[in-house]
């Protein structure tokens, strides 16, 4: 397994190389440029993170959990819905 620099100097070149196929090579001057799309690419994996690890980590209640004689309140659908932000909350504050 490569180390983590060798990672990123790979992926440098690899960014670097898809530049000169696509000729974009004006990023490599523009550094504000080249910050905007990293950001925007940072922005997305971390959408991507944060929806995989809530779907992998969510444990939801289901309809199976409830019979046809089950009645909610709006107490508790609110408490249902602070327990279910709260649930979200402590996946992402793990996963960073």
């Amino acid at each position: 397994m490569k180390q983590a620099p060798d990672l990123v100097k790979q992926g440098y070149e690899d960014w670097v190389e898809l530049l000169t196929q696509t000729n974009h090579l004006e990023l490599l001057s523009n550094p504000y440029d080249v910050w905007i799309e990293a950001y925007h690419v940072g922005s997305i994996l971390e959408r991507r993170n944060c929806a995989h690890q809530i779907r992998t980590s969510m444990q939801l209640v289901s309809v199976e959990d409830f019979d046809d004689d089950t009645s909610l309140s709006v107490t508790d659908v609110k408490q249902m819905q602070i327990s279910l932000l709260k649930q979200v909350l402590t996946i992402l504050e793990s996963s960073s």
